[in-house]
């Protein structure tokens, strides 16, 4: 199970709550396997500042997603 799965079936029990994405590849490897990231979709790339996961998180806080709140958004 990736990340997005994960979200994914969190969001299905609980569908307002928050993610940020978090990881070592580029957003543009993530896609060529296949992992769909909403665009504006909070993303960490490691390793990272602490002033840079900050900022992410907050965004995470702020982030509306474009597809809602259902499952998968």
């Amino acid at each position: 199970m990736n990340g997005r799965e994960l979200s994914e079936e969190i969001r299905a029990i609980r569908p307002s709550i928050k993610v940020l994405f978090m990881s070592a590849y580029s957003t543009d490897t993530i896609v060529s396997y296949g992992i769909r990231i909403a665009r504006g979709q909070p993303f960490v790339m490691k390793p990272f500042r602490m002033e840079d996961l900050a900022a992410q998180v907050r965004g995470a806080l702020d982030y509306r997603s474009p597809f809602g709140n259902r499952p998968g958004a």
